[in-house]
């Protein structure tokens, strides 16, 4: 293997080229194109040693389209010239001697602050990473949109609409890993990936890997696809309610409209998730349906797929199928945790407590949405995209909590004067005669309402029952009265 195959497989590993080598090699005939190369490879940290020393490495001498096996190549592709040693570089990308490299661009806070104050800049750099993950998250949210024109168009796409989803998933490449995700990423190929190399990645900066994914999450839902997905499915519900509220003399219909509107937020979120999903997984089957062929990611070659029907159907069905799945379950996670959120705030919880479910649903939801969309789409249940999912969840947490104040709080009531949830709770379960003579009724808790009037009518039919029972023995009593 040459030093620019060795180049090229580096940028292809971490995203940053998404053609073959042949086109890599033609490409980097050219001068300009060899110094947008050096460009990313010094960014990155890939190396150190100037851009002289870069040229003549790989671009001089070398027969670029010749291929040698070299069975004892690294199974990690070295960092630094890509090719490093103990001596020169480690593979964080560190010179034997000097600071660490980093690839990631400077924020304006970390232009601030500088990087003399160890603290300060630390502190600079965390905010600075969750700034770089939510532009990550919003530019690959937003090539969902690209990925539509594609799946709906079919054989009908133009190569205009080619063209600019190849131009949206290469700046989504070009935008690389910020340091920390880089290293989770090396410690968990070097661990052997699965859950045990999932932890050891995360706990080399748990806190900042986090913030991060949470932040990429959020992002994420910031595109065209997924905000038309949330305003279609708000307005169906403020219709509807508008409708239900107008039945009363047209008086309701204002806040009939805004009721439906909050009624239908899980929806819309789970409308939201959908379309994002769905659009992204097309890009990534489209991708193994153009490899699969044996062909390279390009223009034409994507053309090709695009006018093979079955290959079509297939990319369709999975990539809707996963939008589908992680769509139900963004809906009932918020949905459930918003409503549990409501009921705290009827009991005086805090809001910590009430952030914390909202949290908790919403990893769930992520950890869960991803399992059982990999497992539809037939793909492997890869702890590193499972376990990602599961923390970005957390990005997600502000709309559960949101979704739940906006709930309703549910209130109780006994006799007509209100009560705690405990005390109803507890007259609701007393015996038969003290049930019967209380007045029970419950407002914006449909599930305890249930409850209470299945007892209710439980009671009836008993009650009904024992009339007739007492009847009928009435009945025979005045029969045998009159016999005798």
């Amino acid at each position: 293997m040459n030093e620019l195959e060795k180049l090229w497989n580096v940028l292809s590993r971490d995203g940053f080229y998404t053609k073959s080598f042949d086109e890599f090699a033609n490409q980097t005939q050219d001068k300009s194109y060899q110094d947008k190369v050096y460009g990313v490879a010094e960014r990155e940290g890939y190396f150190t040693k100037g851009q002289e020393a870069f040229n003549e490495k790989y671009f001089l001498g070398q027969d670029p389209l010749k291929k040698k096996e070299d069975s004892e190549l690294p199974s990690t592709p070295p960092q630094d010239g890509m090719e490093s040693t103990a001596q020169e570089v480690e593979v964080s990308g560190t010179s034997a001697g000097s600071a660490p490299q980093s690839g990631e661009k400077d924020t304006l806070i970390e232009r601030v602050v500088g990087k003399n104050i160890p603290i300060v800049s630390g502190f600079a750099d965390f905010v600075g990473d969750i700034y770089r993950s939510a532009e990550q998250g919003y530019v690959q949210g937003n090539t969902a949109d690209e990925s539509y024109d594609l799946m709906f168009k079919g054989a009908n796409t133009s190569e205009k609409d080619i063209e600019e989803f190849l131009a949206a998933q290469e700046e989504l490449a070009s935008m690389g890993q910020t340091d920390e995700m880089k290293r989770f990423n090396e410690v968990y190929d070097e661990s052997g990936g699965g859950l045990f190399g999932f932890i050891k990645g995360l706990s080399t900066a748990p806190i900042s890997l986090m913030a991060q994914l949470a932040a990429q999450t959020t992002a994420q839902m910031v595109n065209k696809a997924s905000a038309g997905a949330v305003g279609a499915t708000v307005g169906t519900g403020a219709t509807a309610g508008a409708v239900g509220g107008s039945a009363f003399g047209g008086i309701g219909a204002i806040p009939g409209a805004i009721g439906g509107a909050i009624s239908s937020l899980p929806f819309a979120f789970g409308a939201s998730g959908a379309a994002l999903e769905t659009g992204i997984s097309f890009s990534e089957f489209l991708r193994e349906e153009v490899e699969a062929k044996g062909l390279d990611f390009n223009k034409e070659n994507i053309s090709i797929v695009l006018n093979d029907a079955d290959a079509l159907r297939r990319i369709r069905t999975k990539s809707a199928g996963r939008g589908a799945i992680i769509g139900i379950i963004d809906r009932y996670s918020a949905g459930l945790g918003g409503k549990y959120i409501g009921k705290l705030a009827a009991k005086g919880a805090g809001k910590g407590k009430r952030a914390a479910v909202a949290l908790g649903a919403e990893s769930v939801g992520g950890g869960v949405g991803e399992t059982a969309a990999r497992l539809f789409a037939g793909q492997d249940l890869d702890a590193r995209e499972i376990g990602f999912e599961t923390i970005g969840g957390a990005g997600k947490a502000p709309l559960t909590y949101a979704y739940g104040k906006l709930v309703k709080p549910a209130q109780y009531f006994i006799n007509g004067e209100q009560v705690g949830l405990d005390i109803y709770t507890e007259s609701l379960n007393a015996d038969d005669k003290s049930f019967a003579g209380t007045t029970f009724d419950v407002k914006n808790d449909p599930e305890l309402k249930n409850q209470t009037e299945e007892r209710k009518e439980r009671l009836r039919s008993q009650s009904e029952i024992n009339k007739a029972k007492l009847k009928a023995e009435s009945d025979a009593i005045q029969e045998s009265s009159t016999e005798s």
